[in-house]
């Protein structure tokens, strides 16, 4: 759960931890990068200043992403922004940000779309220029913040702080978002594993301990989609790497998804046979999703504002399951809704762009493989991508792994 930070004590404390990281991002950029991977589940932190409402993490993204962008300017390294593949991402940014002006909370989706989009591009296009970066190396923080977030989780545990249902959700918002963090953190950890360079026995059982109890904890958030999109991410990057023609795969592998994905939005009872009872709640957020873009299919209604839209939309459809939904739990129907057709397709052309570019790269980085598979398999009934902490990793996959 979100905690605002409101004390003199609280804010103190808060301007004297970031006034150190900035110190440590001007003088050593790669141990902040380092922090920021490490101190993700940080964004739960928030405080205002204003009418904008502001996360520790924007504010050691914007610290490292200034140290960095530093030091590019002083070597002069900044003329990788003009590359074409970087336009699509341009026009979405423009996009994104004028869904803001037309969003019913204008601060709110302002708010969110400098948490999610502004901040960790600003870091992570500041990345793309480093040549000595270790990518292995930025994987071991995300690992070791999993496995602390697993630990206080098994505090929660044992001291009876479950949902009502059962599920362990520790300090998040809900179980799904404990499981996709510690799901992520175990993907780093079987990259780490199985990399080019292989670690020594002892670093690779320790490794794979850590990714057993990592999914141990996920076990007990009871996430049946999390489960689902490791299982696929680690099939699909095995059969990816096996593959001669990666691009044949690819294809043939993205004609199979939009078959399930038409056939879970048109399929009856299929969902249901797949992911279970819950289902039918996300068929029903889908239907309302599809309302919602059909009447603000050019700029969108900007992030965080889609609870009040799915409200209104009710009243066309049948009774719903859940009332309190923040977004359609699908990452291509968000992406329609949140910034209409126009910043949809930017964001496709992007990524599109990225992946063609990506699968020519010799030896394939296996986190981003891993990473794409479990996005691409969550992403058709979750949001893996629109939160604070889920935001850094799926742009830094995107732009440097």
């Amino acid at each position: 759960m979100f905690y605002q930070l409101t004390t003199p004590f609280e804010l103190g404390l808060l301007a004297f931890g970031l006034a150190a990281f900035a110190g440590l991002s001007f003088w050593r950029p790669k141990w902040a990068l380092v922090s920021v991977l490490f101190l993700l589940p940080v964004y739960l932190l928030k405080f205002k200043i204003g009418l904008i409402s502001l996360t520790a993490l924007d504010g050691l993204l914007f610290l490292a992403g200034a140290g960095w962008w530093q030091k590019n300017i002083k070597i002069g390294r900044i003329k990788f922004l003009t590359k074409k593949n970087y336009w699509f991402l341009y026009g979405f940014l423009l996009a994104a940000f004028l869904a803001c002006l037309s969003a019913a909370d204008f601060w709110r989706a302002l708010g969110l779309f400098k948490s999610v989009i502004f901040l960790p591009l600003f870091l992570g296009l500041a990345l793309v220029p480093a040549k000595k970066l270790n990518k292995s190396h930025l994987l071991y923080p995300v690992f070791l913040s999993g496995l602390l977030v697993a630990a206080v989780a098994m505090v929660y545990l044992l001291s009876g702080r479950v949902s009502y249902d059962g599920r362990l959700a520790a300090f998040w918002q809900s179980p799904n978002q404990l499981a996709i963090f510690l799901g992520l953190a175990f993907l780093a950890g079987a990259a780490l594993i199985f990399k080019p360079k292989p670690c020594n026995k002892k670093t690779k059982i320790q490794l794979a301990l850590g990714c057993f109890g990592l999914l141990a904890v996920v076990a007990l958030t009871f996430s049946l989609g999390v489960w689902v999109a490791l299982s696929g991410a680690i099939l699909g990057s095995w059969l990816f790497l096996l593959a001669k023609k990666r691009r044949l795969f690819l294809g043939l592998f993205f004609g199979f998804y939009l078959l399930f994905w038409g056939q879970l939005l048109f399929g009856g009872s299929f969902g249901t046979k797949v992911f279970g009872p819950s289902f039918v709640a996300r068929l029903a957020i889908w239907r309302a999703a599809g309302k919602i873009i059909s009447q603000h299919w050019l700029a969108g209604i900007g992030l965080g504002n889609f609870q009040a839209y799915y409200l209104a939309a009710q009243r066309f459809f049948p009774p719903y399951p859940q009332w309190a939904v923040p977004h359609a739990h699908n990452f291509w129907l968000d992406g329609m809704v949140f910034f209409g057709f126009l910043g949809f397709i930017l964001l496709l052309g992007f990524l599109v762009w990225q992946l063609w570019l990506k699968s020519k790269k010799q030896p394939p980085f296996l986190f981003f493989w891993l990473y794409l598979f479990f996005f691409l398999v969550l992403g058709l009934v979750d949001e893996p991508v629109w939160r604070n902490d889920l935001a850094v990793i799926f742009w830094l996959a995107w732009l440097i792994f």
